[in-house]
């Protein structure tokens, strides 16, 4: 489910991605499949943030931090 999300290139989509495998790695450990999926669709949304923002990369991932 979460690949078919990542395939769409909606960046809502991959920002749901990020979330639930965030909030899933804070209450156990990811899978390494998963943790290879959370890191790509990180930085998918850590890029869009930058290039719509205007920010650097640590303002940007800071508001991904905070977000979730």
């Amino acid at each position: 489910e979460n690949m078919e999300k990542l395939k769409t290139g909606d960046i809502l989509a991959v920002a749901e991605v990020v979330r639930n495998l965030m909030r899933v790695n804070r209450e156990k450990s990811l899978s390494s499949g998963e943790a290879k999926m959370l890191a790509n669709a990180r930085q998918i949304l850590i890029s869009e943030i930058i290039l719509s923002c205007h920010i650097t990369q640590k303002e940007a991932e800071k508001l991904v931090e905070d977000a979730v």
